[in-house]
């Protein structure tokens, strides 16, 4: 089987992520047929059987084809996905709290993939490799781990936003050949913001390790306060804040091995100088708590307190922030 592109592959997650990497698969890959899309909601017709349109507005460098696309769409668990041919890859792009919902559906469907198909986990959040290998032993060899630190978001039904920074950090196994294709237009285009962080599974913690550090201080810190990222960059009390988060997940990412992050000073000045370059944004924790929907702290720095604590280290800002969060959720869901 070559690895130019797959001739069967799915992508689990419609939301505004999952359709972006299959807009970034489809640059990459122009005479594969194209990804199935499974998702929750239904599209029309009932039967959740549809295509879906989407057209991307604001890519980076015209990171993404500016034409629009469309996207073959089932529902997750229709049990006419069983008479699809098994796939080659299958692209796994949820949000940290839906992956229990996923592993869940897929446990009946795992007699139907092959040995042979890969998979690409794609997210926020610390431990998801761990729970996805442990789940499926038997695809961590064909299993890799992704990172993007772009953001991307509906703007109206159909149409894709797609901002910020643009790299994409990987790790995992030896699925790479074929993971790697898929990020051809970010190489091709941003060659400096393309990282492979090695084949260990170690590796793959450091990549959710690095995006923890980074959506665990910022996000919350500049949600909560519900500014802009150019907004909590230049406010010298809300910056402080993210420091202290950042010196604090390291704690517990050295404390857990981890010890090849660099320091907080470091962290925070990377942290200041892309919030100033994607200025005019709202990170995602903002956008979801002005949404009224669930965030991901507790797969950020919920788990930062969790593992803080079988290791004996303090985490008491994790802790306030998560608190925070969860209160303000709590005031939105009474009054919505």
């Amino acid at each position: 089987m070559s690895w130019d592109s797959p001739k069967v592959w799915i992508i689990g997650g419609s939301g505004a992520l999952g359709a972006t990497i299959g807009a970034l698969a489809r640059a990459a890959w122009p005479e594969a047929p194209s990804p199935l899309l499974i998702g929750r909601s239904p599209a029309p017709p009932s039967n959740g059987r549809a295509h879906l349109h989407f057209h991307v507005k604001g890519a980076n460098q015209s990171l993404i084809p500016a034409e629009p696309f469309t996207f073959p769409y089932w529902m997750i668990g229709d049990p006419q996905l069983r008479s699809i041919p098994s796939p080659d890859l299958v692209i796994l792009s949820v949000k940290s709290h839906q992956l229990d919902l996923v592993i869940e559906n897929l446990r009946p469907l795992s007699p139907y993939l092959t040995p042979s198909t890969g998979f690409l986990v794609v997210g926020n959040g610390l431990g998801i490799w761990n729970k996805w290998t442990q789940a499926f032993p038997q695809w961590s060899t064909r299993t890799s781990r992704a990172t993007c630190w772009f953001g991307a978001r509906w703007i109206s039904p159909g149409e894709l936003g797609v901002a910020g920074l643009a790299p994409v950090e990987l790790a995992g196994s030896a699925a790479r050949p074929w993971v790697e294709t898929t990020w051809q237009p970010i190489r091709a285009l941003h060659p400096t913001h393309y990282h492979w962080l090695g084949e260990r599974p170690e590796d793959a913690e450091v990549a959710e390790w690095r995006k923890t550090i980074w959506n665990g201080s910022m996000n919350p810190v500049f949600g909560l306060a519900g500014v802009t990222n150019g907004e909590g960059a230049r406010n010298p009390e809300l910056m402080h804040q993210v420091q202290e988060l950042v010196a604090e997940m390291l704690r517990v990412a050295n404390a857990h091995g981890i010890n090849s992050l660099g320091s907080a000073q470091e962290w925070t000045e990377k942290i200041r100088n892309a919030a100033l370059q994607t200025g005019a944004n709202l990170n995602s924790m903002g956008v979801d708590l002005k949404l009224n929907r669930q965030t991901e702290i507790d797969a950020l720095n919920g788990e930062v307190i969790r593992k803080g604590a079988a290791l004996g280290v303090p985490t008491p800002h994790c802790e306030r922030v998560l608190k925070q969060i969860f209160e303000r959720s709590q005031k939105t869901l009474l009054h919505s």
